[in-house]
């Protein structure tokens, strides 16, 4: 690998398979990363201090991830947004530009922490949740789970952690397929055990392998990938970063 000063230490992104990086969100660790005038205007618009401090170091961390992987700097990584599903605007989810087009990506904030998956094959999408962020989960059973799914179709449902665990399911393959906010995750269901990983099944959205991310409490995650199951790894960027 080329010595780019800005770059993390990663190892090589294997053609099938999904590489997953946990994060703390501490924008000192990745302050010297330069960001473009579309990501510093974007953190302008957002209301609240923390979350602009959030976001700048989320959007360093990617930088600096998604760099290392393409062996290159962090300042020559750059993004475009695909169309919007709904309007057609370019504001559907955002992807690497060329000549860097053939790698995938996703991120999830969440507090102070942060998920970043990749991929060198495949879409996919990831989602973050903090347990205990909310009160009382089980209200929103009705509006995360597909009918069958809120017949009984998980252990202990509803619970606060099997809320939450289905709600960053579905959230992940939504991700993954670039929907946003225009599919209900209540039109499908994500809770099918296929030996390895999740199926999304019986509704808008099928054909998605969801994996469980083995993250420390409080955080509750998931990783969604199109098609076959693939192998998925996690890594801590925390670490990473304090070895630059």
């Amino acid at each position: 690998m080329a010595d780019h000063p800005t770059t993390l230490d990663v190892p090589p992104l294997p053609l099938r398979g999904i590489h997953v990086w946990q994060f703390g969100l501490y924008e000192a660790a990745v302050s010297s990363v330069r960001l473009e005038r579309e990501e510093m205007e974007r953190a302008l618009r957002l209301r609240n201090e923390f979350d602009r401090r959030s976001f700048l170091a989320g959007r360093r961390a990617l930088r600096l991830l998604l760099a290392a992987y393409l062996d290159t700097s962090a300042s020559a990584v750059h993004f475009v947004r695909r169309p919007c599903p709904v309007c057609g605007l370019a504001h559907g989810k955002p992807e690497l530009a060329p000549p860097h087009e053939g790698m995938f990506f996703n991120a999830s904030r969440c507090q102070r922490h942060l998920l970043i998956a990749v991929s060198a094959s495949s879409e996919v999408g990831v989602d973050l949740e903090l347990l205990g962020r909310l009160p009382d989960l089980r209200q929103l059973a009705p509006l995360v789970a597909s009918r069958r799914e809120n017949a009984g179709g998980l252990p202990g449902w509803p619970n606060d952690r099997s809320v939450l665990r289905l709600w960053t399911r579905k959230e992940a393959a939504v991700k993954a397929a670039g929907s946003g906010l225009t599919l209900e995750v209540t039109s499908f269901s994500a809770s099918d055990d296929s030996g390895d990983g999740w199926y999304s099944t019986d509704g808008t959205l099928c054909g998605y392998r969801v994996y469980d991310l083995p993250l420390p409490q409080p955080l509750v995650g998931s990783v969604a990938v199109p098609g076959v199951a693939q192998p998925v790894t996690v890594f801590d960027g925390r670490r990473a970063l304090a070895a630059r």
